[in-house]
Parts: structure tokens; sequence; C-alpha cells
């Protein structure tokens, strides 16, 4: 599989800011991790601690019966249905620690369906993205699959959830 000059599933200007973390091979395509190369942002370190008071923020999470659909930016239906059985398939695989999206791309190096998350997860697994895939898959079909939850809390990360052809995924948790 070629890399770098293939079709990437970023939005416009963040495609220098991710890098691929981890391909596996499917047939008709591939699954592939991807990274932030930039530095992120550290983690508030000013609670929680040993001899720091407690954080007093709580993670305020969206519906998940609740995504926000999108009419651009969606992702192949097929494609899309491809990623999804692919983590019922793997629920139990352990994506990369520094992974903030995860992509079907297709034999031709194309990209139809990417999930894409804003903050990294320590011991994310495949299983834990299914349910609001799925939702999402399920429910915002007006234009390819292209939908967002503000809010989701993934082991105890307050983050934003996006599923789409790769667009970006801005982060509007509502963490307070």
């Amino acid at each position: 599989m070629a890399n770098g000059l293939m079709a990437t599933p970023f939005a416009a200007g963040e495609e220098g800011n991710f890098v691929e973390l981890n391909v596996e091979q499917r047939e008709n395509g591939s699954i592939v991790q991807y990274g932030e190369s930039k530095r992120t942002v550290a983690q508030r370190a000013d609670c929680g601690g040993f001899f720091q008071p407690s954080c007093p923020k709580s993670c305020h999470v969206t519906d998940l019966n609740s995504p926000e659909c999108d009419d651009s930016n969606g992702g192949t239906n097929t494609v899309c249905d491809n990623l999804v059985n692919d983590l019922y398939g793997n629920r139990d695989t352990k994506l990369q620690d520094k992974a903030k999206q995860l992509c079907w791309k297709n034999e031709d190096g194309s990209t139809g369906c990417c999930i894409k998350w804003t903050k990294e997860v320590k011991d994310l697994t495949k299983g834990d993205l299914i349910e609001r895939a799925d939702k999402i898959k399920s429910t915002c079909q007006a234009n390819g699959i292209s939908g967002k939850y503000n809010t989701v809390n993934i082991r105890n990360v307050c983050l934003s959830y996006c599923m789409s052809s790769g667009a970006g995924c801005k982060d509007e948790s509502d963490f307070s």
C-alpha cells in the first residue's frame, strides 16, 4: 500500500497535522488509525492530583439518540457500513494511544468514511466507538453519513465525536 500521495481524510488545512499510526488490511480496503503530529495541549493539572483538590468539572454528555446530523461531508454509506462492521468484528482491538481518527480506506487509497474524536483516549478499543457510530450511520443519512455528538465521555475523557467522509471535527464538548 502506498503512502503519502493518496487522498487523505482531513479538512482543508489540517493534512499536515495527522500521521498514519497503524494500518490493518481488509478485503476491499484497509482500516487506518491517524494521530496528530503537532503538540497537543496537556490536560488540566491544577486539580485531581495527589495533595490537590478534586476537579469540580463533569462531562455533560449528549444523549445517544440525539446526534447532530449534517448534510455535507457525508461518508459513503456502504463504506461506513464496512467501517462499523469492522468495529463490531474487532471490538476488543486496542487502538494506538495517540489515535484520534479511524478511517476506512478503499483499495484505490481514497477514504470513504471516518470516525474522529477530539482528544486522545488511553486504552481506547474499537468497541468504545461502536454505539455512536452505529447510531450516526442509522440516523444521519441525508447526503451520505455525516453526524456529530458534541459531548461524549469515553473512558473518562470528555470529547466531541464525529463520523463523516473525514472532514474536521471541532471540539465542542461541554465540560464545565
